[in-house]
């Protein structure tokens, strides 16, 4: 799991001008801000029940005080770049009138 957030942590903060952290409860005070987190992480066994791939899916947060699509199409070529695939995104209220885009990449690693 350390393997699979640091390869999209050291992907991710290659962008520049967006600051990148592990999803908490706080959303850092430099805006932008793109959260990631692994939202799911399951493994498909072999008929040998051992694991040959895993399913992992990782979810990231943009929040920003203006639009948010520049900084998902830059993230999503970054982890296009080392194979996480985008699934869904969608673009969330936020009680702090912040723009707030939700995204999911998946990979089979």
């Amino acid at each position: 799991m350390d393997t699979v957030k640091t390869t999209v942590y050291n992907a991710l903060s290659s962008l520049t001008g967006v600051t990148v952290q592990k999803a908490n409860t706080a959303i850092g005070q430099n805006l932008p801000v793109l959260a990631y987190r692994v939202s799911q992480n399951a493994p498909r066994y072999d008929f040998d029940k051992t694991i040959g791939l895993q399913d992992v899916e990782i979810t990231i947060d943009i929040f920003a005080a203006g639009s948010t699509s520049t900084i998902l199409a830059a993230a999503e070529a970054k982890m296009r770049e080392i194979d996480y695939f985008l699934t869904y995104t969608a673009d969330l209220p936020d009680p702090e009138g912040l723009e707030h885009t939700n995204a999911r990449f998946t990979a089979n690693i």
